[in-house]
């Protein structure tokens, strides 16, 4: 089987979140697990594999629609949705970055 990149994950405080949510299966194993974050809305994206197959679970919340994941659902996907989910998971995390924290070098010099 192919594996995902490697992510540093703080394994604990996440499996703590997921297992909060109905539908939560230990069975399966954490791969990757991102999430974002501003002052209205937030995602997340977890992967996880069992028996060599990928499955995808996400959410998050907006105003408009309220919780988007009230139960963890592993839906099947290849290796290639995977590391898509995961690329957009990540540009959005960046992008959320450059959106609350400029970084200091865009700063006009003095």
């Amino acid at each position: 089987m192919t594996t995902l990149p490697c992510y540093n994950l703080d394994l604990i405080e996440v499996i703590d979140e997921l297992s909060q949510i109905p539908g939560y299966d230990a069975s399966y194993k954490l791969e990757y697990h991102g999430s974002w974050s501003d002052f209205e809305c937030d995602a997340w994206t977890a992967i996880f594999t069992k028996n060599g197959q990928y499955f995808l679970c996400d959410g998050g919340y907006s105003p408009e629609v309220g919780d988007v994941a009230e139960k963890l659902l592993y839906e099947p996907i290849s290796l290639e949705r995977a590391l898509e989910e995961i690329n957009e998971m990540e540009e959005a995390c960046a992008e959320m970055a450059r959106k609350h924290f400029p970084s200091k070098s865009s700063r006009p010099l003095r």
